[in-house]
Parts: C-alpha cells; structure tokens; sequence
C-alpha cells in the first residue's frame, strides 16, 4: 500500500491497494487465479447524470483536501462520511441523496483551491453549486433560511423598498437594536464577527454612496 505525496502528509488518509495478478510458475507458490469484484454503489446512476460525472474522474490523491479551508478547520469526521473534503460533498450527496447529506454541499467557500490542486482537473465549486441547487428545488434547506432569502430577494427587486430597509435597519442598530440582536442565535454570531472586524475598517465619509 502507498500513501500519496499529494495527500495531507497525515499518518492515514487515502491509500493505493496494487495488484499485480496471478504469479508466475518461478515464484513460489503463487497465486493461480485473480478475481476483482467491482462494486457499484450507486456509481452507474452518477454517470448516467451528465451534470456531475466529472466527480468519477477523482484518483483519491486527497490534493484538494489539503487545500480546502473548510476541510481544515473541521477535519475530516465532519462530513460523516469516508469521503471527505470537497469531493466528499460532491460524491457523498450523490452517493447517498437525502436529508442526510443536504448540508454538505454548503461545507465549502468557493474559493476553487480544489481546481487548482487536483491533477485531473474536477471543477468541484462548478459542482457543488449545482448540488446546492438541487437540494434548495428540493426544498431540504431550513425553513427559516428559504423564508430570510425570498423576503432579501423581494427587498431587493425594489429599489424604493430596498432604500427603505435600509434606512429602518441603519435607524435600529443607532437605537440600540444590535444589543437585542446579541441574544438570537445567528444574528448574536454575526453580530460578534462585525464588532470584531470594526477596528479594522476605514472611516465612512460624507453621504454614502446610494446619496451620492
């Protein structure tokens, strides 16, 4: 068994079985026969899918793991599964679609150090962004997200109406709304992030930019 340079330079990770085949009559007692079973799981339907077959084209070097941001900050027992790093949320999901498996696609930032590294060239972000897609047409993405993004996209759509919930959000936080915030959930950690990342941020001057 060999352990590729490519991997992450961990005791364990990816492993290459070689097999040479039944030996020769100069070697002793070799074997005489050789019988390699292949197991699908699921492999076939994946080819069949014309939109992420290219994951099938991974060697297991474990290259874009040890690129993957994601990857290092929550190791690989994160994705519950053998496959792990970026190509695990691409295969696993596909290997094994449910509910199970919904949130792995989002185990990634996008940042496309996977292409760069991987040998063969897989463009796993263009991959899990059609994952990501699949899964919100499903509908397995929480409630409370699928119900923040439609109100964020009729926001959006309307600039008058955008212009006012901006003016209302700006007037909340100067009212003290961000101490209310601190205490629910999410919006408390995102809140802690902002706060955190302020003494690093220049200075605003003048009107903002949508007066102007």
């Amino acid at each position: 068994r060999l352990l590729p340079a490519a991997a992450t330079g961990q005791g364990v990770i990816t492993y290459l079985s070689l097999f040479t085949g039944p030996g020769t009559a100069a070697k002793s007692d070799p074997p005489r026969e050789l019988h390699l079973i292949l197991v699908d799981n699921g492999r076939s339907r994946i080819l069949a899918d014309s939109s992420h077959r290219e994951v099938l084209d991974c060697i297991r070097c474990g290259a874009c793991l040890n690129v993957c941001p994601a990857y290092r900050e929550i190791g690989g027992k994160g994705y519950g599964s053998v496959y792990s790093g970026p190509i695990g949320a691409v295969l696993t999901p596909l290997l094994w679609p449910g509910e199970r498996t919904s949130l792995l696609p989002w185990i990634s930032t996008l940042c496309g150090a996977c292409v760069d590294s991987c040998p063969v060239k897989i463009p796993l972000p263009s991959l899990l962004v059609r994952l990501r897609r699949r899964e919100v047409e499903a509908g397995r993405t929480p409630r409370a997200e699928r119900i923040g993004f439609s109100l964020s996209g009729l926001v959006m759509a309307r600039p008058r109406l955008y212009r006012i919930a901006s003016r209302l959000l700006r007037l909340f936080l100067r009212l003290g709304g961000d101490s209310l915030l601190r205490g629910m959930g999410p919006a408390a950690r995102l809140l802690r992030v902002g706060s955190a990342d302020r003494s690093r941020r220049p200075s605003r001057e003048g009107a903002t930019l949508e007066k102007r």
